[in-house]
């Protein structure tokens, strides 16, 4: 394990969307909204189908790895706003 990170590519994760010392987490804001704004249509999507993936060809097993992608978008989300020490 490389520290804080390993499980979603090591540090550079964190670098490209919360800053290195050469470019501040503001300047990267607008990359990391843009990052985030597309793990929550993501998300809102997933929820408003998932009752009926099934009912749409899905079997269970792919149902489960839709919820576990979804899951580790989630919580990358969190890791990347905490690295870059936003609000909330």
């Amino acid at each position: 394990m490389r520290g804080r990170g390993s499980a979603h590519g090591g540090q550079t994760i964190y670098r490209f969307f919360a800053g290195n010392g050469v470019q501040s987490a503001a300047d990267k804001a607008p990359r990391r909204q843009a990052f985030f704004a597309g793990i929550d249509r993501f998300q809102l999507a997933f929820e408003a189908l998932r009752g009926d993936l099934e009912a749409a060809g899905y079997v269970p097993r792919e149902v489960a790895s839709i919820e576990k992608e979804s899951a580790r978008f989630a919580a990358l989300r969190r890791e990347i706003s905490a690295a870059a020490g936003d609000a909330g």
